[in-house]
């Protein structure tokens, strides 16, 4: 009987210690609760503005448009180069594509037996005076009846070594899945290929990806009728737009 009573007096107890802190925390924490719920307000209201335009969405500009934009300040514009390449079986279709012109100096293309190359003036705010002259793609005439997995699997995947045949694959995307993280779309969203190296080469030289497999930095190959493009993309956002190389008559 005792024992049942020290047990009540107990409970009772702790439902006294339970309201008043209830009780107290009620009274301290009116200024708290209001200030939470201001914040709770004020950020529904920038959730809402999100929202709003979420449901309105801007017209995505493409690369070339995107980067014009960033060298507005400068007078920077969208221009079309259109290259003459050479082949020797008679072949010599007209490839084009936008880039961004920031004044006479630029817009420098120029190919080569298998390159596509640009002599720029340095870029806006580049403190430096010295010109860039690089590859920005390399060509090939392709036959037309092989299919463009064909293709680089004689063209590129043959010059691997025995451990990148074996760690290395074909991975296929597009530029619309490129751009994504540029907040661009592309001008055409075309089909692209890289080769990837798997978990084993990637831990075991610590590399990028494309270096892993022998390409030497960020590339995208592109089928263009019988033209096979091997983009530089480059760690810098380069000036010209890859998504807009095209085949003229």
């Amino acid at each position: 009987m005792i024992a049942t009573r020290q047990k009540v007096l107990v409970l009772i107890g702790i439902l006294v210690l339970v309201i008043l802190g209830i009780s107290l925390g009620m009274r301290g924490g009116v200024s708290h609760e209001t200030d939470e719920a201001t914040a709770i307000s004020t950020t529904t209201s920038v959730v809402a503005d999100v929202a709003g335009m979420s449901d309105k969405p801007k017209e995505l500009k493409t690369y070339a448009q995107l980067m014009a934009r960033w060298f507005e300040g400068d007078g920077c514009t969208i221009a079309t180069k259109t290259l003459v390449l050479p082949h020797t079986d008679g072949k010599t279709p007209k490839l084009s594509f936008d880039y961004v012109s920031c004044g006479p100096a630029w817009g420098n293309y120029r190919v080569t037996s298998d390159e596509i190359r640009s002599v720029q003036e340095p870029r806006p705010g580049n403190p430096s005076n010295v010109q860039e002259d690089r590859a920005i793609a390399r060509y090939e005439i392709v036959d037309s009846a092989l299919s463009t997995e064909e293709v680089l699997r004689q063209s590129v995947f043959s010059t691997f070594n025995e451990e990148q045949k074996q760690h290395c694959s074909l991975v296929t995307s597009s530029f619309r899945n490129i751009f994504l993280g540029y907040g661009a779309k592309p001008t055409q969203d075309l089909q692209t290929y890289t080769y990837e190296p798997d978990a084993f080469l990637t831990d075991k030289y610590q590399e990028t990806v494309s270096t892993a497999c022998g390409l030497g930095g960020v590339r995208f190959y592109v089928r263009l009728q019988d033209v096979l493009l091997d983009i530089y993309f480059g760690q810098d956002m380069p000036l010209f737009d890859p998504s807009s190389f095209r085949i003229r008559a």
